[in-house]
């Protein structure tokens, strides 16, 4: 057996190591109200990071979220996609003030999506822990963060609509720890800092302490580990049309798992389960070419503990692609950062195998179909 799964990326939970995942749009179903007031946020993130050590209990963490002032859903919000309303009184907060499970020191990535008029003196927290913050505007108008060992503020941010991608830590094994912020799409500013323990104890999301938010969330992510170039980029480019946002140029899409169905080719054996109720499943990706999507190779692990993205040299390749007249086989590009990340550019229709293997690992095989229906 090899020593890790092949994962193609169909939503951000799959990405490992994800902790906290919200989504407030009115259709998604992750808020739920009584009387106009924000009662539950659900936290759609994997249950291995948030697994206690006594027995199999799971503890959602970012389910009891109210504290403060009352939180309110804003169907309207992002043009009708909806979202929650923040005023600077308000906080979200886990229900289990615990330091955080999983965490490698100075190692996590924070997505979100706002929108709001972030102006005035007082400091508009994105996040905090007692350690680490996250800020919208530090006094004078400007994206800022701050650890206990440095700091650092970009250029200043504007109001209205905005999609934040946040990493700490290092791109690769042999490079220094970085903050990367990019906003709407595109870099913002990048700076060195001093790793800290993430302790989790008092931590807020979108407020805490003296300092406030006062806008409105529709989106919120949390890694705990620094993301990939690859991986921003599906996101980057997947989120922000659900939002009124715009996307990057280059299109990613989710594949979609649906069940096999024979071809009309009546010679050919049939693939459908005999038993009722368990019908075969297959990848499709619906594609307007050129489009991407993205692979991992994903480490193995135990009940109760987070898959991680492997360090080992991968190698992928493709076993079967569709022809094309005389055509070649189709690239595979790996990450920079980590060669078990790769984006597939899809260019034809039809059936695809892909192969990725590490030597002393093994290797997995995947098939998946390419239409235009």
């Amino acid at each position: 057996m090899p020593a890790f799964d092949l994962r193609f990326i169909t939503s951000p939970e799959d990405m490992p190591a994800c902790l906290l995942s919200f989504d407030a749009r009115t259709s998604s179903g992750d808020v739920r109200t009584a009387a106009g007031v924000v009662v539950d946020v659900v936290n759609r993130a994997p249950s291995s990071l948030r697994r206690f050590q006594n027995g199999d209990s799971v503890h959602t963490w970012w389910n009891a979220v109210v504290e403060g002032a009352a939180i309110a859903a804003d169907p309207s919000a992002f043009g009708g996609a909806g979202g929650l309303v923040l005023t600077t009184a308000s906080d979200l907060s886990p229900t289990t003030l615990a330091p955080l499970p999983g965490v490698v020191a100075g190692e996590y990535t924070l997505v979100f999506i706002v929108d709001g008029t972030f102006t005035g003196v007082q400091p508009k927290l994105v996040f905090y822990d007692g350690l680490l913050q996250v800020k919208l505007n530090n006094g004078a108008g400007n994206v800022s963060w701050s650890d206990i060992g440095g700091g650092g503020s970009g250029p200043p941010t504007s109001d209205g609509p905005q999609l934040h991608v946040v990493r700490f830590g290092k791109a690769t094994a042999l490079a220094s720890p970085t903050v990367d912020w990019r906003k709407n799409c595109a870099a913002l500013f990048s700076a060195a800092y001093t790793p800290t323990d993430f302790l989790g104890s008092g931590t807020k999301l979108f407020g805490g302490g003296l300092t406030s938010f006062g806008g409105t969330v529709g989106r919120a992510l949390f890694f705990t580990r620094r993301l990939t170039d690859t991986e921003v980029a599906w996101l980057e480019s997947t989120l922000p049309p659900l939002f009124g946002l715009a996307p990057t140029i280059e299109r990613f899409v989710a594949p979609d798992v649906v069940d096999w169905q024979d071809p009309p080719d009546g010679d050919r054996l049939t693939r459908l389960n005999a038993a009722a109720g368990h019908p075969l499943r297959s990848l499709r990706i619906d594609a307007r070419f050129p489009v991407s999507v993205v692979v991992e190779a994903v480490e193995s692990a135990g009940a109760g503990v987070d898959p991680q993205i492997s360090t080992a040299a991968y190698v992928p390749w493709y076993v079967e692609w569709p022809l094309d007249g005389s055509s070649m086989e189709l690239p595979v590009f790996p990450d920079l950062g980590l060669s078990g990340v790769c984006k597939l550019t899809l260019s034809r229709a039809g059936h695809y195998m892909l192969a990725m293997m590490t030597p002393g690992g093994g290797s997995v095989y995947a098939h998946f179909d390419v239409t235009t229906e």
